[in-house]
């Protein structure tokens, strides 16, 4: 065997591991909402891989192409671009697999237990009238929508922060007067106009929940709430798609003089600086029009390599705080600790020890 069968990236192998976690979400064995646990871990470790690693990847493919036009230079080890690519197909893959996770076996037995997420406008009439009196009353004075203009303004997206990316076509001044053909006619000569709508996750929790029909207890997405009353908010655009959107920023922490100042404040600046960093990752709903795509990309100052394409819904690190109402149904049981006899019995901890060995079996003990 030689040196190259041996040894492989060990970024590859960090995704290996994060991808045995997300087999955890398949597994029929675990309760219901454990497996949902999962989900939300694998998405979380994987927003802090893009975070540190790849943005330190992406470093050094910066690094690279700055040597290439400089004589002399020593070269690196390893391809950054080359192992960019094998890890952005890699995350593709996993990311298919958890979304067939989600929909085909997530989904159905939340279902089969009476729990339903809404991904579409309710039907029920209670369901409508609850989710426009909260919008109305709660939500909406929280959002602060923002039309974008292309090198007229420089826009700013946060760090691992939601929005919804909006496709608006301009209405002519008379449109209320006119005939739907007349309308249609009228509209292939308006201007197209994309907005943004932050997500206000830090305000109101990821998930909302509806009146409880019958047996069955409904949620839906604070996206989707927001999604369904757009047209309250761009009044007098026509709405032509929205799809969902995010941002994670290098928070790769590179303290280059450890001994100049104090360690702690040098962190503490850092960490400031994290929230305003390089793009790491851009994920955007694979459904986006390419045209859509291209604007926003050009519009932020993304390259090709900080595109990831996603689903419908990002951030599922937020389904830790997916509402059970059936706890503490289809969830784990509680695994209290053993006792160990002797040293529960001991007075001070420290004597017993000095008296001689204790074996603990963590985390057990």
């Amino acid at each position: 065997m030689n040196q190259d069968q041996r040894f492989f990236y060990r970024d590859l192998s960090w995704l290996s591991f994060n991808y045995r976690v997300l087999q955890e979400a398949a597994d029929p064995q675990l309760p219901l909402y454990e497996r949902i646990k999962f989900l939300a871990i694998y998405s979380s470790n994987l927003a802090e891989f893009f975070q540190v690693r790849v943005a330190s990847i992406q470093s050094l493919a910066k690094a690279k192409r700055d040597q290439d036009v400089q004589e002399g230079a020593k070269p690196l080890s390893v391809d950054p671009d080359h192992l960019l690519g094998e890890i952005f197909q890699e995350v593709h893959r996993q990311q298919e697999y958890f979304g067939r996770i989600f929909q085909e076996q997530i989904l159905p037995e939340l279902a089969q237990h009476h729990i339903h997420l809404l991904r579409e406008a309710p039907e029920a009439p209670t369901h409508q009238a609850y989710l426009r009196r909260f919008f109305e009353e709660e939500l909406k004075p929280f959002l602060h929508p923002e039309v974008l203009r292309k090198n007229k303004i420089r826009h700013f997206l946060r760090d691992n922060a939601l929005y919804l990316a909006v496709r608006l076509r301009n209405r002519p001044r008379n449109y209320d007067r006119l005939m739907p053909a007349e309308r249609k006619v009228q509209a292939q000569h308006q201007r197209i106009r994309y907005a943004l709508v932050q997500i206000p996750t830090g305000y109101f929790p990821r998930f909302v929940e509806l009146p409880q029909i019958g047996e069955g207890r409904y949620y839906m997405f604070l996206d989707d709430v927001i999604r369904f009353h757009l047209a309250d908010i761009f009044y007098g655009y026509d709405l032509l798609c929205a799809h969902s959107i995010k941002l994670n920023r290098n928070a790769d922490l590179q303290i280059e003089d450890e001994f100049s100042g104090k360690l702690v404040d040098l962190i503490r600046d850092h960490l400031k600086r994290r929230q305003t960093g390089v793009p790491a990752r851009f994920l955007f709903d694979q459904a986006m029009p390419k045209s859509m795509l291209k604007y926003l990309r050009d519009t932020f100052g993304l390259r090709k390599r900080e595109l990831m394409p996603g689903g419908r819904y990002h951030s599922f690190s937020d389904f830790f705080g997916f509402p059970n109402p059936m706890a503490p149904a289809l969830e784990r049981p509680p695994t209290p600790p053993l006792r160990h006899p002797e040293l529960e019995a001991a007075p001070f901890l420290l004597p017993a020890i000095q008296e001689r060995d204790r074996v603990v079996h963590f985390p057990y003990q």
